[in-house]
């Protein structure tokens, strides 16, 4: 039997990427993704992440983390009047108007889009592809 060797490579330092993401549904997952990027201080795999902007149906309600250290936004639409991100992730779930604009406005933005959402997905899919 040969014994294979893993060598942990050392690579030169490159400047870290700036990502800017907002999030849109701040249930379990939302949430917990906040908090993964809180534990690891913003940086996932060489990359430096900056939270822009946080969204969901009530900013009242009690969370796994400091909500009020991030700018919070009513409707994604409201984005323009902040930093745009590179990257919205979306854990609102479900299918409707609002998740429709929120899609399209991605798109139309040139924004990137993290999504888990099977129903919207499965239902209007195939015209958010179509646009891309």
């Amino acid at each position: 039997m040969k014994r294979v060797i893993l060598e942990k490579k050392k690579f030169k330092s490159h400047k870290m990427n700036k990502i800017k993401i907002a999030i849109f549904g701040l249930g379990v997952v939302g949430s917990h993704v906040v908090k993964l990027l809180e534990k690891n201080k913003f940086n996932l795999n060489g990359s430096k992440f900056e939270i822009v902007a946080l969204g969901a149906k009530n900013k009242s309600k009690k969370r796994n983390f400091n909500v009020k250290k991030y700018q919070w936004i009513s409707n994604f639409s409201d984005l323009e009047k902040y930093d745009k991100p590179d990257v919205i992730i979306e854990t609102i779930g479900g299918t409707g108007t609002y998740i429709n604009k929120l899609y399209s406005y991605c798109i139309k933005n040139g924004i990137s889009l993290i999504t888990a959402n099977k129903a919207q997905l499965a239902e209007n899919g195939e015209k958010y592809f179509a646009q891309v």
